[in-house]
């Protein structure tokens, strides 16, 4: 029977979105400073909730072996110079889909309007997700391992697969937009979307030994985007809303493995002191955002339901033989409902 492995060790923390958090910074400063003759001049504060369905570039079970380097040792004595550059590469193979990522994320939200036409604001959102891929590894795996074994080594298949992740993910918006008239503003902003995941795997081998490891892994993209906003009044007080935007992203990631070792019935344990090195790369898409907005004026809160849809193309990725990813010509897409309350305040157009 397989094992499972637990994590050993809680993830470190991702690394905040710095810029964004200094523009909500700069936005509670500004509405607290509101100029008493500021035309139409107001600050928001909301809460968000997005409910999320998220297809990540390696839903489809694309994954790696590591590369071993010297764990050759362990098996026929010293490695040939052949063997060490033959395992200095990550091998790809793939594994189960991964099961449909879901869950909600929730955050707050800023904003400050001024000069008429002007805003600036920020929204941050962060959730929790699990992922799970189990069950027999992808047709070709043992075609794929046997050259790599060394000479004399009895080969062992790997048949079935557990993988497991706890992912936090997080996403920062923040844009400064011009309203050209009532009904259409343009808006451009730095975004930032990372999250990391805590890992579990093992495998089960035709002979009942197999492999067990847990690793951590981070990801981190930021960049750029252009967008146009149309609002449409509807009724008294009801808005329909439409947002769409473009985006280019660069991204990093790293992977660091816990703890990786083999296990044989006999009671043999091959620690494989291996490591991913971390990766680059580009992404291209946009996002969108449909929403219903009914304002109670007099209580200056405003509800809103909507829904978003956003999706990322990796068109570049930097060559690394000793990578994790594949992302190169993928997809990484994700959608779902919206809900949020804000509350404005501030000081109204003088009269007279």
């Amino acid at each position: 029977m397989g094992r499972s492995a637990g994590c050993s060790r809680r993830a470190k923390p991702l690394m905040p979105a710095v810029p964004a958090y200094i523009l909500i910074f700069i936005i509670i400063i500004a509405s607290a400073a509101l100029p008493r003759g500021a035309e139409g001049a107001t600050a928001s504060i909301g809460g968000n909730v997005y409910y999320m369905a998220w297809q990540p570039p390696w839903a489809d079970g694309t994954t790696f072996l590591v590369p071993h380097y010297f764990s050759f040792m362990q098996f026929a004595g010293s490695p040939s110079l052949a063997d060490l550059l033959r395992w200095s590469k990550s091998i790809r193979f793939r594994i189960n889909d991964y099961k449909q990522i879901h869950g909600p994320m929730a955050g707050p939200s800023l904003s400050v309007s001024f000069a008429g036409r002007w805003s600036l604001s920020s929204v941050f959102l962060a959730g929790r997700f699990i992922a799970n891929s189990a069950g027999p590894v992808a047709s070709g795996f043992t075609e794929i391992v046997y050259p790599y074994l060394p000479t004399g080594s009895d080969p062992n298949a790997l048949l079935i697969s557990h993988y497991r992740r706890v992912i936090t993910r997080y996403d920062s918006d923040t844009t400064a937009a011009c309203a050209l008239n009532r009904y259409v503003r343009l808006f451009a902003g730095f975004k930032y979307q990372g999250y990391e995941y805590d890992e579990s795997m093992d495998y089960l081998a035709s002979n009942d030994g197999g492999l067990i490891a847990s690793g951590s892994a981070r990801f981190h993209s930021f960049g750029g985007g252009l967008g146009i906003g149309l609002s449409l009044p509807l009724a008294a007080g009801l808005y329909a809303g439409i947002n769409l935007s473009g985006l280019c992203l660069y991204g990093i990631a790293s992977y660091d493995f816990d703890r990786q070792f083999m296990y044989a019935t006999s009671g043999q344990i091959f620690p494989i002191p291996s490591q991913f090195s971390g990766e680059r790369y580009w992404s291209a898409g946009g996002n969108s955002t449909l929403s219903l907005a009914y304002q109670f004026e007099k209580a200056g809160v405003t509800l809103s339901l909507g829904f978003r849809y956003q999706a990322l193309y990796y068109f570049w990725q930097a060559n690394n033989p000793q990578g994790f990813l594949d992302y190169f010509g993928r997809l990484d897409h994700s959608y779902g409902g919206t809900f949020s309350i804000v509350y404005s305040f501030g000081r109204k157009r003088e009269e007279g």
